[in-house]
């Protein structure tokens, strides 16, 4: 019946999120120095996302490396390039969180996989423009299906240029290109994209994926 399946689901989230607090408690204490959650309260502004994170690991060797043969004299270019490049190193597939631990899901080893969800091309995407020194951040929300018309648990970034937080989909968008972008990317983003939160600081990705319930989905 409806309300089981209402009941169920409620449980497991209650369920699961207090498993990987107490998993991630205990594997990064260090990020924890502090009240859990007291990141909400920080001030937002574009370069708190140029640090590399747990996650958004753009400071390993490799990262470094790709950032350094895809960058281009024009921003634009390089947020373009970053894009092309993770949705074609890193094959989609569903349901990753089952077959992945959360440690190994960084940007660098997500690289080296060259395999993963939503998620896993939002964290490589956003260490890679990091390390081009183009603020990203990471999102997740509901996105919509063009062949359903039903929305469904989603994850990108968002990455600040030219004064203002771009929305981009390295899943869904690895073909974008520069005129993409400039005419139809903002009104795509805003009609289809339904943003439940937002990472708020650079050292607020470990809690943002586990506190969201659309991370069950991905």
């Amino acid at each position: 019946m409806a309300y089981q399946s209402k009941y169920y689901d409620a449980f497991r989230e209650i369920l699961m999120r207090v498993i990987f607090e107490i998993k991630w408690r205990g594997l990064f204490r260090e990020f924890y120095a502090r009240k859990p959650f007291t990141y909400i309260f920080k001030r937002e502004g574009p370069n708190q996302f140029l640090s590399a994170s747990y996650l958004v690991d753009w400071n390993v060797d490799t990262v470094v490396a790709a950032a350094g043969v895809l960058i281009q004299e024009d921003k634009l270019d390089s947020i373009i390039m970053a894009v092309k490049y993770v949705a074609k190193q890193i094959r989609y597939v569903r349901g990753t969180h089952r077959l992945v631990d959360w440690e190994d899901r960084t940007a660098s080893k997500n690289l080296e996989r060259g395999w993963g969800n939503c998620a896993d091309l939002a964290i490589s995407s956003a260490a890679l423009l990091r390390a081009m020194n183009i603020p990203a951040r990471l999102v997740e929300g509901k996105a919509l299906d063009m062949e359903t018309g039903e929305k469904y648990a989603h994850a990108w970034i968002e990455v600040y240029y030219n004064g203002q937080w771009l929305g981009i989909d390295p899943t869904n968008w690895g073909d974008l290109d520069k005129e993409f972008i400039s005419e139809s990317v903002q009104d795509l983003y805003r009609e289809n994209y339904d943003v439940h939160s937002r990472q708020v600081d650079e050292d607020s990705d470990d809690i943002f994926y586990l506190t969201r319930r659309a991370w069950f989905d991905w």
